[in-house]
């Protein structure tokens, strides 16, 4: 297995949920063994995405999937 960290953020809606909710789907998925997650963070947005405040976390997964695949898991979570 292989570790693999990866930044989870959103400032739509319930946040804090969607966060959780990413954690879960990950958890849950056949190929990934565990899932260890920061404490949830609240961002200042920058930019272009002035607005709504962050929630940002950054999960670490023990997984299977090569680099290309859970790109692919992600995105199809998003």
């Amino acid at each position: 297995m292989k570790k693999a960290a990866i930044g989870v953020g959103s400032n739509l809606g319930d946040s804090v949920r969607v966060c959780r909710d990413v954690f879960h789907l990950l958890g849950n998925h056949p190929a990934i063994d565990s899932v260890k997650t920061s404490s949830l963070y609240r961002t200042s947005p920058v930019g272009s995405a002035a607005g709504r405040w962050f929630i940002n976390a950054a999960p670490v997964l023990k997984t299977l999937l090569g680099p290309e695949a859970l790109l692919d898991l992600m995105l199809d979570i998003a």
